[in-house]
């Protein structure tokens, strides 16, 4: 009984209260799906913006919503000081500050010392800032009271972190994937306290910055799912940490995309350079002790490196990290069409309005339909780098570029 009563808690508060909010990387579970609104535009320029606001730093970590509180990160490339801001979303002017000091170290150029995005509830927030010699995991409150914070140990990566928080239930739930064999785990702490729940060893290899999602079978407890070089995809419980099942050795790249919930499938996505990449549609086993399935597996450049890829009613949308964008059978892998954008992509697309909304790294908010054959349906310049993805909460748009955030919508 008290296995059922953990799995009635977890499918009641997995997800936002609202399905308006946006609580973490690409929303609700990761997927990149928003409630749809009419008042989303899909050609814009400066006059319709509700607000644009220059933030106190640069970043390229995404921005998380609830209710009228957005919360976004920044830094100073200069001193690596990192800051936490918290924007109310009616007019775009400050709720609160807080200043993190820091020092410089050395990552990816493409990199920022504000990369992982902040994961939001009904009363806290979630944030983790990256140095060789510490990997500090913090909650604040909605008004800017420090509630916990947690010193994660040591982190080695030739690029350093991009991966964010999650939530389930009362429990937040970070992936600490490193280049050091034996220091890479999976953390469950909970979320009032930052207690460890469970923490469970992952074998390291080339560092993974792929935020984890969750899957929920018929039968059996809510399961983390993660990517990374040397594990390609695992499922644990999420009330153990314990390993139910995983498909080894086929991702044997860098997982920088996260992985998503696509129908009775779970699609993930890893690759290196400018060519080599592998996609891998697995059908999760549908008992325990049975295996998982490796239904299709793409790998030419089609599936993208960095981008994530996007499920919505049994098509799956790869938008790829020089502009290509392909629509699938997901159950299949059958292509049902392809086109080009003609731009480069570290940021991830989201759907609203059956149409696609993506960053490029030099600032264009370009907008693909999801019909029956490829469709540009805009291009609008934001004039400045990015490597976010975009938020939409409670009917509006939010798009972060290097050193700015913007609202559209009504």
């Amino acid at each position: 009984m008290k296995y059922l009563t953990f799995t009635l808690l977890i499918l009641l508060s997995s997800f936002p209260l609202s399905a308006d909010d946006w609580p973490r990387f690409r929303g609700p579970n990761g997927s990149g799906l928003a409630s749809p609104s009419p008042n989303i535009p899909v050609q814009f320029s400066s006059s319709d913006f509700n607000w644009k606001i220059e933030l106190p730093g640069t970043g390229h970590s995404s921005p998380s919503v609830w209710g009228d509180h957005l919360f976004v990160t920044c830094s100073d490339p200069a001193s690596a000081r990192r800051t936490l801001l918290c924007i109310n979303t009616k007019d775009g002017s400050k709720f609160w500050e807080k200043d993190f000091d820091s020092h410089t170290f050395k990552q990816h150029p493409d990199n920022s010392y504000a990369a992982a995005t902040p994961a939001v509830d009904a009363d806290q927030v979630y944030i983790c800032w990256i140095a060789p010699e510490s990997y500090m995991f913090y909650a604040f409150d909605h008004k800017g009271n420090e509630i916990w914070k947690r010193d994660l140990g040591p982190f080695k990566s030739q690029h350093m972190n991009g991966g964010s928080p999650i939530l389930l239930g009362d429990m937040v739930i970070l992936a600490v994937d490193q280049d050091v064999a034996d220091k890479s785990y999976v953390i469950a702490m909970d979320r009032k306290t930052g207690e460890p729940r469970w923490q469970t060893p992952k074998r390291g290899g080339t560092a993974a910055s792929s935020t984890p999602c969750i899957y929920q079978p018929r039968e059996g407890n809510p399961q983390v799912i993660l990517t990374n070089t040397a594990d390609s995809m695992q499922s644990l419980d999420a009330r153990t940490g314990k390993l139910v099942w995983e498909v080894p050795q086929v991702m044997r790249l860098r997982s920088v995309a996260s992985p998503i919930v696509a129908g009775d499938l779970i699609v993930a996505n890893c690759g290196e350079g400018a060519k080599n990449r592998v996609l891998i549609a697995v059908r999760p086993p549908a008992s325990p002790g049975q295996k998982p399935q490796i239904v299709y597996k793409i790998t030419t450049t089609t599936s993208p490196y960095v981008p994530s890829p996007l499920y919505k009613d049994g098509r799956l949308y790869l938008w790829n990290d020089t502009g290509g964008v392909t629509c699938l059978k997901s159950a299949s892998g059958e292509v049902i069409w392809e086109g080009q954008t003609k731009a480069d992509f570290y940021g991830s697309p989201i759907c609203v309005n059956d149409k696609l909304y993506a960053m490029s790294k030099k600032g264009e908010v370009i907008v693909v339909g999801m019909g029956e054959k490829f469709e540009l349906l805009a291009r609008n310049p934001l004039s400045e780098m990015t490597h976010a993805t975009p938020a939409i909460a409670n009917g509006k748009l939010f798009l972060r570029t290097t050193s700015h955030l913007y609202c559209l919508g009504k």
